[in-house]
């Protein structure tokens, strides 16, 4: 029984002594009280953005770069896609034309182009299907690029040291 008594105030008196060693004696009432202060370290604190207001203003302006750079691969990519709908959509018209051309001719030589109906159809249809899909990706090329603007004009806007720039605290 003696050596639990002497055992228990040795046990207590190494673990406090580690807990003040871990803690470096920095644990005060503020900091317990401070639920982000007490989950990290001082060398944590002070690579946190927050904490330090030059790398705060570091952050945000690599978050703003970053946001611009998203946005204007964004718009890249919606203009590429709005120049390929653009390009299926005259190669479709140039389809319908030849077939125009085609219908005339036909006419031309004294013929009813009625005769010719399910070549025409053949012909016909996926001119249409392709115009009708070039016609639905441009539109939606269209709003991806209006949206991309919008981003990028955000981001711009948003840039520190921006005269547009809002107060980013």
């Amino acid at each position: 029984m003696n050596k639990r008594i002497i055992i228990a105030p040795i046990f207590l008196l190494v673990v406090g002594a580690g807990w003040w060693m871990l803690n470096d004696g920095t644990e005060t009432l503020d900091r317990r009280d401070d639920p982000e202060a007490s989950t990290s370290t001082p060398g944590e604190r002070l690579l946190d953005p927050g904490a330090n207001p030059g790398t705060r203003e570091a952050s945000e302006l690599t978050a703003a770069r970053r946001r611009i750079a998203d946005a204007t691969l964004a718009l890249e990519e919606a203009v590429a896609q709005k120049k390929a709908a653009e390009a299926e959509m005259q190669a479709a018209e140039k389809e319908l034309e030849a077939l125009e051309k085609w219908v005339a001719d036909i006419e031309a030589r004294g013929e009813d182009p009625v005769d010719y109906a399910d070549e025409g159809l053949a012909r016909l249809q996926p001119a249409f299907w392709a115009y009708e899909d070039a016609l639905t990706r441009f539109e939606l090329a269209e709003a991806m690029e209006v949206e991309a603007s919008r981003e990028l004009e955000a981001a711009r806007s948003e840039l520190p040291g921006t005269p547009d720039s809002d107060n980013l605290e």
